[in-house]
């Protein structure tokens, strides 16, 4: 039976109220950091596997 850390998405993708478009990183993976901040997102202070676009487009 797989755990629940082998059903997390490696990225997940939504809005959040403060930061905006945002990226969540659950499985804390070096290439999709690498990937995130590529694409210009930024860490979220306090959230460790959160991710900001840095200039959202509206």
């Amino acid at each position: 039976m797989p755990s629940h850390y082998d059903v997390l998405p490696d990225l997940a993708f939504g809005h959040h109220p403060v930061h905006g478009i945002v990226a969540a990183n659950p499985k804390n993976l070096a290439a999709s950091t690498w990937m995130l901040r590529g694409f210009d997102f930024h860490p979220v202070p306090d959230q460790p596997t959160l991710y900001a676009l840095a200039r959202p487009e509206p």
